[in-house]
């Protein structure tokens, strides 16, 4: 493995960390503008991983840059500036980037540690901040949280759909189920909006009491059907628990 701009790597302060295979070799290029000299005080971390072989250096480079940032959207597969080919990409909310070529094959450990770090971090970040738009990517393989969330989906062929993983469902029911009211009933309403286009097109609102969420143009119905669910599971619970509070009343 060749790593160029350790020191950046070494005090966490760069712009990307971009991983390459060249002649069956890794090729980490990490980025940065400027660069302040810290006083060393115990060995760097890229002298901690010295005595590793190639994958597990791999490893704890993800691992570096999953536990130094808040990650908030990955991207599955994208181009890069002044790199050739595609990538996977992790993007930090401040704007730091890891940056994977497509040709290396992932093993699930490094999967599933950037989507455990990404899923905890979603859910920090959006249960205790508004959401004002959900959207879905549909099959572009694009997860992403702020303000806007967007969830992915993929084609499944037996059930001929987009489908969300069971992962994103449940954060999706669990998210809208504690951002509603529970004193009102929750609905979709549409309302014909043109596009940058100047096609005219029916915008989803997700409504509960002062709770407004843009769900886009309405252009294919599978997020709206399984917030539809959503809805439907609230509104019967809503009604039973009201149903109970009228029975103490009385």
């Amino acid at each position: 493995m060749v790593i160029n701009g350790v020191d950046f790597l070494d005090i966490n302060d760069y712009e990307g960390i971009i991983i390459n295979l060249k002649d069956n070799h890794y090729v980490v290029d990490v980025t940065g503008n400027h660069y302040f000299k810290v006083e060393k005080t115990g060995k760097s971390f890229t002298e901690t991983i010295n005595d590793l072989d190639d994958e597990k250096k791999f490893f704890e480079i993800v691992r570096y840059y999953l536990r130094n940032n808040k990650i908030n959207e990955v991207i599955n597969k994208t181009v890069i500036s002044d790199y050739k080919g595609t990538f996977k990409v992790v993007c930090s909310s401040c704007k730091r980037i890891l940056a994977i070529n497509s040709g290396i094959e992932l093993s699930n450990k490094i999967n599933n540690a950037i989507m455990d770090k990404y899923y905890f971090d979603r859910y920090e970040y959006c249960f205790n901040n508004d959401i004002k738009e959900i959207l879905c990517s549909y099959g572009l393989g694009l997860m992403k949280y702020g303000e806007t969330l967007i969830l992915s989906s993929e084609y499944d062929k037996f059930c001929d759909a987009d489908l969300l993983s069971d992962i994103d469902y449940e954060f999706l029911k669990k998210l809208l189920l504690d951002k509603f009211d529970y004193k009102t009933k929750a609905s979709i309403k549409y309302e014909t909006k043109k596009t940058c286009f100047g096609v005219s097109l029916n915008k989803a609102y997700l409504i509960n009491g002062k709770l407004k969420i843009d769900l886009g143009f309405v252009k294919t119905t599978t997020l709206i059907n399984y917030i539809y669910k959503i809805i439907y599971y609230y509104n019967n619970d809503l009604q039973n628990l009201q149903s109970k509070q009228l029975k103490l009343k009385i």
